[in-house]
This record gives structure tokens, C-alpha cells and sequence, in this order.
């Protein structure tokens, strides 16, 4: 009689858990639903790409598809600088999902022009592979920079003229797609955003010789 007793209530306690395994099952449907009706409010509320949806995926399954593209993109721009032994000349900033590239003028120009020299050439086409992939939604803007000492000649103004017309030759030296064009921006700053300033153990001609470069952000 006891060990009937027993064998009840042990089954009683296995059939009690089973009725709530259910709940589990609920508790992931509701959070699939609410998944689809944010995706379906975010559509009501604005114009969403194909790339949009594809990282709001890719959050979801905790893996950013900005953060793995900044590192391909990365990794294939110093492949191409490394060929050309050009490491010295460029240097990279990386943040989150952002990569930042800074090109020494004398690479690109010669003293005061605007112009791509040959080497400058060289070095844009072999850049140009890779920033003219550039997916969306990353944008791309080019900056010119120069340093303090004013310049004055029959085809620069002044040294914002010279940072836009700089700016400006890298931009038509790359064979970008007309949906990337629409995602690129150039601009000038002339020597308001220096990277380095004069100070002690620092010569005036190596502060000077920083801040001329060229910028090319992709955010």
C-alpha cells in the first residue's frame, strides 16, 4: 500500500512538470512576434535598405556586420599598402565601426600642387579596388589638409583652395559606383585641424610635414 502511495506521487510531480514546459515554448514565440512587429514598425515609420535589415539581423544574432566589414575593409587596404612598401607613408585609425586613413602629401603631390604625381597614381589605384567596394551603409568622405604657411600661386587661391582641389583629385583618380558616389563627400580644411602641434623635442618642419595629408574617412 505505501509503495502504491509512493509510485502516485511521483507520478503526480512528473505530470505536474510537464505542464509547464509549454510555457518555454510560448515565452519564445512571443519573442519572435514582437521581433517581426518592431521590424514592421520600423518599415511603417521609415524607408529601410537591404543592408538595414541585414544588420538589425545581425545584431540580433549578437554578430555586427559593420564592425566585420571595418576589418575587411582593414585588412585589404593594408594588403595593398604593403605591396607598394608605402607603411611609413599611411597611417590608420580604427574605432567601433569606423577606419580612418591618413596619406602623407609627399606621396601624392609635389610641394604646392594639386595635381596626383605619378607615385600618387600609383598609390590610388591601388587603393581604388577596395574603396570603390565600399557597402553600404558605410559612407566615404576625402579630406585635404595642409600645414600653416600660406600659399599663394597662378593655380591655388590659398591653402583652403589647395585642400579642396587635393581632396578633389583623389576623388576623381577612384572609379567609384554611382551608388558609392552618392554615399562620398570631399572637403578642405586647410591647416585647421593639425594632427600635431609645435612643442619641445618636436621641430616645426616634422609638425608641419604631419598636417600636410590627405584623409579618407569610412564611417
Amino acid at each position: 500500500m505505501l509503495k502504491t502511495a509512493v509510485r502516485r506521487h511521483r507520478r503526480h510531480s512528473e505530470d505536474g512538470e510537464g505542464e509547464f514546459l509549454w510555457l518555454v515554448s510560448l515565452s519564445d514565440l512571443m519573442i519572435l512576434l514582437f521581433v517581426f512587429f518592431v521590424v514592421l514598425f520600423s518599415f511603417a515609420a521609415q524607408k529601410l535598405t537591404a543592408s538595414d535589415l541585414k544588420e538589425a539581423a545581425a545584431v540580433l544574432k549578437g554578430v555586427s556586420t559593420k564592425k566585420r566589414d571595418i576589418q575587411e575593409i582593414e585588412s585589404a587596404l593594408r594588403s595593398a599598402i604593403e605591396k607598394g612598401n608605402l607603411q611609413d607613408e599611411i597611417e590608420f585609425e580604427k574605432k567601433r565601426n569606423s577606419l580612418t586613413i591618413h596619406i602623407k602629401d609627399k606621396v601624392l603631390f609635389q610641394s604646392g600642387q594639386f595635381e596626383l604625381n605619378e607615385e600618387g597614381r600609383t598609390l590610388i589605384g591601388r587603393l581604388d579596388e577596395t574603396l570603390s567596394g565600399i557597402p553600404e551603409p558605410f559612407s566615404l568622405t576625402i579630406e585635404g589638409h595642409t600645414d600653416d604657411v600660406p600659399i599663394s600661386t597662378p593655380t591655388v587661391s590659398d591653402n583652403w583652395d589647395l585642400s579642396v582641389k587635393r581632396s578633389r583629385s583623389v576623388l576623381m583618380a577612384l572609379h567609384l559606383s554611382p551608388s558609392l558616389l552618392a554615399r562620398t563627400s570631399i572637403t578642405g580644411y586647410a591647416d585647421q585641424k593639425p594632427r600635431k602641434t609645435a612643442g619641445p623635442g618636436l621641430p616645426l618642419d616634422a609638425v608641419r610635414a604631419a598636417n600636410r595629408r590627405v584623409t579618407l574617412k569610412i564611417e
